[in-house]
């Protein structure tokens, strides 16, 4: 009799477990499908809600999953900010923060164009500056 219900005790206990152990499945946000131009779009949804006043004076350029932040910010708080909320973005490994501080300046034309209010390589698409 005794034995009878330490197996059933043991049926039970080892139930709870199965039942506790979570369904693998796949993962609609897998990182392999995200494209960079994927991550330059999550980013700039991410930014706009809080920073859209930023956004003419910053560029984001995406290369492998990992983020170059280019321009500039109104001051030091908004910059780490800014570096928080990219961080938050699904699928970024890492993040570049080049942003400098204060207003910026004007572009060398022989290597840089403009994107927004900062300034760019020749060579990068200018992927967040207004009207661009």
């Amino acid at each position: 009799m005794r034995k009878v219900s330490i197996l059933r005790i043991t049926l039970v206990i080892l139930l709870l477990v199965i039942a506790g152990i979570p369904v693998v499945s796949a993962n609609p946000d897998d990182c392999a499908a995200k494209t960079d131009a994927d991550l330059v779009k999550a980013i700039k949804e991410k930014l706009s809600a809080k920073y859209e006043s930023q956004l003419n004076h910053i560029n984001v350029h995406v290369q492998d999953h990992e983020v170059f932040l280019e321009g500039w910010a109104t001051t030091e708080k908004i910059k780490k900010d800014i570096e928080k909320i990219v961080k938050k973005v699904k699928c970024v490994k890492k993040i570049n923060n080049n942003l400098k501080i204060g207003v910026g300046g004007g572009c060398d034309l022989a290597t840089q164009k403009p994107c927004g209010d900062i300034c760019i390589p020749k060579s990068q698409t200018c992927n967040i500056g207004k009207g661009n």
